[in-house]
């Protein structure tokens, strides 16, 4: 059960891309209103962005121009109030993300931690194009901010995903929860799930959101 969820965002999203901080939080409703929760999101406004823009900069990989994003999702729940697992928190940056397994990534969530970090980076290097943008980031929220309210595992999906390394742990349903491993491919899912009616889950993933709802 959860009472609220929590949304920041470096100070380069709050200052300059508000409107993308505001789709990041719109695919979070989306996942909260499948669950049936009518809580507030929250935000901690110019004191987080300060600090989550500090530990982005500590956690730089210089060489690549990418920030660790485990590195920084590990000194933000060690050293901050941020990463909390009785308040789901998410992150949104502008900086480009890597981990140990993959050249970037749109996002991660730990589960475990109550913490999804995602970044508009690859999108707006992708299109200047507004709408995309926002499209693509509501998107990825939702698709993140699912994971950290229950969907991760194969045993999670009715239609699993058989590929093997980053496509483990996602469906592979015409779905929100399908990997995408390009902003080209990301956005076209997002167009065509954009008015579906279970929020752009399957049914499957649906009824996993709902059954775990109180996880």
């Amino acid at each position: 059960m959860i009472d609220r969820a929590r949304i920041n965002s470096s100070q380069e999203v709050l200052s300059g891309r508000r409107d993308l901080l505001e789709a990041a939080a719109s695919g979070i409703n989306d996942v909260l209103v499948i669950q049936g929760f009518d809580v507030p999101l929250v935000t901690d406004g110019e004191k987080a962005a300060q600090v989550i823009s500090a530990y982005a900069a500590e956690t730089l990989n210089h060489r690549r121009g990418q920030v660790n994003v485990t590195d920084f999702a590990l000194d933000m729940v060690n050293n901050t109030d941020l990463g909390n697992p009785a308040v789901p928190d998410f992150i949104l940056l502008d900086t480009d993300l890597f981990n140990e397994r993959t050249n970037f990534v749109f996002g991660c969530t730990w589960a475990s931690l109550g913490l999804s970090v995602q970044s508009i980076a690859r999108v707006m290097r992708y299109t200047n194009d507004p709408g995309l943008q926002r499209l693509h980031t509501r998107h990825v929220a939702r698709h993140e901010f699912a994971h950290l309210r229950g969907l991760n595992k194969a045993s999670d999906y009715l239609k699993p995903d058989s590929r093997e390394g980053i496509y483990q742990g996602h469906c592979a349903d015409t779905c929100t929860m399908r990997q995408c491993v390009t902003v080209e491919e990301a956005i076209t899912q997002a167009k065509e799930l954009e008015n579906h009616e279970l929020a752009g889950f399957c049914t499957g993933c649906f009824r996993t959101l709902w059954n775990k709802r109180y996880n």
